[in-house]
């Protein structure tokens, strides 16, 4: 896309930073789901697995989902970062 004007030069940066928004919008949206669907594996694993027998097993299940729903919040709180500055400078 050839670029003539200043007015057709801002149109593309508002839309290149518009295309940027939205994804990352839909990034925040999956990694919303992260700490959801470790309560199901939780669930499923003491359930299935029997771990209210087997401390040791529950014990690092449980600090594998605490680390990697952590990871993803802090993936979240980078991401919220990145769309304020997007949304809000100028």
């Amino acid at each position: 896309m050839e670029i003539n004007s200043k007015a057709e030069l801002d149109a593309k940066v508002e839309f290149n930073k518009i295309d940027q928004i939205q994804k990352i919008e839909s990034k925040l949206h999956r990694l919303s789901f992260i700490p959801l669907y470790f309560f199901a594996f939780l669930l499923l694993a003491y359930f299935g697995l029997d771990l209210a027998n087997d401390l040791s097993g529950a014990v690092i299940i449980l600090i594998i989902s605490i680390g990697i729903v952590g990871q993803s919040n802090v993936q979240r709180t980078n991401l919220l970062k990145e769309l304020f500055e997007l949304k809000y400078s100028k």
